[in-house]
């Protein structure tokens, strides 16, 4: 149904008036005007009491006297009308949408309500709507500019196989501003706007049967339906189509409710992160760089990172190579061929330099710079062919494009061009646009873009988890340690240090206790909700004798009469000398579930801020990316000929706890391990410290 609504033969706009006399248009009115000039090839009507100015465009008082219905219509009256002409066009057989009117959800309480009214009316009768508070949309293969964008009065973009789509209006116009100068071909521009119907997750599944997509652009300002997002962008990256997203919100708006150090660290920006790169998912920082990485990912051709650069300028191809260098490409000597066949043009030997200065001893030979980039394209070792040039008069560019464009049409190579020029070389590089081939007006620009390419990973395909028999937590809010291991046990009993658990304040008890446990030991206060022990005085290290931890036992009591604190008893547990310490941690994410987090542990985590995070369930293999992108990792595997560490405990402790946090489902706000102590290889790891946050609004 999404095709009618995008691809229309027939349109009907109910709203517009064209004023004599008047410029500038808005609404509907504008939508017309943008239809006619761009040469929408369909029929075009209005729905207007007023009447109508323009030639061969006919009027109607209603949209049921329409002779025949309208593929799709476009709807811009004053937002208490909305939802009676949206009914009046379906019972004439209207079955697409495009509302233009703001004043709902977006506006309060009363606009909530008539946007709620439409979803009702749209959901009872199976019908699309794009808005309300939309500007539209573009289809561009079609000439189908129906949206109210005001930058559509000017020259649009080439059709092209980048559809961009917005959870936004007026942001549309900057998106087809830059791809209009940049000469950059788009599909589709569409703004979902309130998004009561039909919103980006649908459009990104339309646009993923798109013949004419090969990339898809979002902006994205929040996710009204995250499921089914996560399932139109699994279903995009299996079937070759790359996402790119621009997402609002990167600071750390801390929406998980349970207080632990993985909460903290946990916040909307981590777990979107988290997402996009499971799901294979690009992101940018604005439009720019989103439109420089579709425009690389929209030739198909798959970026490697053994790459040649080419450059009649020694000084700006070093630049180009150093940038690229950094974000992850290699420049290896070219081959002893490839060496001759250039040496054969060129008037003084290369000696297999790459970056490859040419100077410009090819453009005095005609033909000479093809043969160059020829050579290099041929070689099998080269992933990447990379061209970088300062301003060239018209004959010498005009060499450059033919050499370009020929490798580009012989070869299935990536070819990327760094173009340092303004105005001047403007209409070559047009060109080479037009022929689908990357081109950057800057070098950190194309850096960036083709390091953002080369990075991109699989889709994420996660492992099913038997969470077992479901957990029941005793109370609400934060469990103390020693209820938070007796709940976990049957999940981390393998991981659980050897101690004893004292539910009494009484020193005799503890001392008896005790006797059962060699010294050094560590003392642990039982604290009701409290998340950091350490922070109020409740953990005393490296005791050594009964007299001691009589000492720590009284200090731990007057700290609970000091602060209130609920103490109600004692963890007497072994002193474990780690060879490192790793938190492991879970949190709800309001949005998108649970979030499994690992990183460096102890009481500074927050402080080193060395972590990575993923959406669960993951496979072993996700688990050990996760231990290998932290610092911490590294010492994990035997830094600096320290002993390599259990790395398999830790990872059967991270596919433990998300077990847990899924038997324990909707109650969980999170679990955390801080720290886990991680021994030699072979001798396992100890939970020195565990926590479950409940969620206090569970039902």
């Amino acid at each position: 149904m999404i095709r009618g609504l995008l691809a229309p033969r027939s349109i009907a706009i109910a709203g517009a008036s064209i004023k004599k006399g008047t410029a500038f248009q808005i609404g509907g009115s504008a939508a017309l005007q943008n239809l006619i000039s761009h040469g929408f090839e369909g029929e075009v009507s209005i729905v207007s009491r007023s009447g109508n100015s323009i030639p061969d465009i006919p009027a109607y008082s209603s949209v049921a006297d329409i002779p025949t219905p309208p593929d799709c219509l476009m709807i811009s009256t004053p937002s208490e009308s909305v939802e009676s002409v949206m009914a009046n066009a379906i019972s004439a057989g209207v079955r697409s949408f495009v509302i233009v009117s703001s004043g709902f959800s977006e506006s309060g309480d009363e606009g909530r309500k008539r946007e709620e009214r439409l979803y009702q009316l749209a959901a009872k009768n199976d019908v699309v709507v794009l808005g309300p508070n939309t500007t539209g949309y573009v289809n561009f293969h079609d000439k189908i500019a129906l949206s109210s964008t005001s930058r559509l009065n000017g020259s649009l973009p080439p059709p092209g196989c980048i559809a961009v789509v917005l959870q936004s209006g007026a942001l549309g116009s900057a998106f087809v501003d830059y791809a209009a100068d940049a000469q950059i071909g788009l599909s589709y521009v569409i703004s979902t706007g309130n998004e009561v119907c039909c919103g980006i997750s649908n459009f990104v599944e339309f646009l993923v049967h798109d013949h004419r997509t090969k990339v898809i652009v979002l902006y994205i300002e929040g996710f009204r339906r995250p499921a089914d997002f996560v399932a139109a962008a699994r279903r995009a990256a299996q079937s070759g189509k790359p996402i790119v997203v621009v997402k609002l919100g990167k600071t750390d708006i801390g929406r998980a409710a349970a207080s632990g150090h993985t909460a903290s660290m946990t916040g909307a920006n981590e777990v979107h992160t988290a997402l996009f790169r499971q799901l294979g998912i690009i992101t940018a920082d604005d439009i720019t760089e989103a439109m420089d990485i579709a425009s690389v990912l929209s030739t198909s051709r798959r970026i490697g990172s053994a790459a040649a650069l080419v450059s009649p300028s020694g000084g700006l191809g070093g630049l180009v190579a150093e940038s690229l260098s950094i974000k992850g490409f290699n420049f290896d000597k070219l081959s002893n061929e490839v060496t001759g066949m250039i040496d054969s043009v060129l008037s003084s030997p290369s000696e297999g330099r790459n970056p490859l200065d040419i100077t410009g001893t090819p453009f005095n030979a005609g033909g000479a710079t093809t043969r160059i980039l020829t050579a290099i394209a041929k070689d099998p070792a080269i992933e990447t062919v990379v061209v970088a040039t300062t301003p060239l008069v018209d004959a010498w560019a005009d060499e450059l494009v033919s050499g370009i464009c020929h490798i580009h049409e012989m070869y299935q190579k990536p070819i990327i061009v760094v173009w340092e020029s303004g105005e001047f070389n403007s209409r070559s590089r047009a060109q080479l646009r037009r022929r689908g081939i990357p081109v950057f007006a800057g070098t950190k620009r194309g850096a960036n873009a083709l390091a953002a390419v080369l990075a991109k990973r699989a889709c994420w395909s996660p492992d099913m988890i038997n969470p077992g028999t479901k957990l029941f937590l005793p109370r609400r809010g934060i469990l103390d340690e020693a209820d938070s291991k007796a709940l976990l046990r049957p999940y981390l009993g393998f991981a659980l240090p050897v101690e004893v658990v004292v539910e009494s304040l009484e020193i005799r008890e503890l001392i008896g206790a005790a006797k059962k446990m060699e010294f050094p030991v560590v003392l642990k206060g039982l604290v009701e909700d409290v998340a950091h022990k350490s922070d109020r005085g409740f953990v005393s290290l490296g005791i050594v004798d009964r007299t001691a931890l009589e000492e720590a036992a009284i200090k731990q009591i007057e700290a609970a009469r000091a602060t209130g604190a609920r103490l109600r008893g004692f963890i007497v547990a072994e002193h474990v000398v780690a060879g490192a310490e790793v938190i492991v941690g879970i949190v709800r994410d309001p949005e998108f579930g649970f979030v499994l987090t690992f990183g460096a542990g102890g009481v500074f985590t927050e402080i080193m801020s060395d972590t990575s995070s993923r959406l669960i369930p993951l496979s072993r293999v996700e688990l050990r990316e996760m231990i290998d992108e932290c610092k911490i990792g590294r010492i994990l595997d035997g830094a600096r000929g320290h002993p390599a560490l259990d790395i398999d405990a830790v990872i059967e402790t991270m596919e433990r706890v998300s077990e847990a946090a899924f038997a324990i489902g909707n109650e969980l706000d999170g679990i955390e391990i801080n720290p886990l102590a991680v021994l030699t290889r072979g001798a396992g790891v100890r939970a020195l410290d565990l926590k479950i946050f409940s969620r206090k609004d569970a039902t």
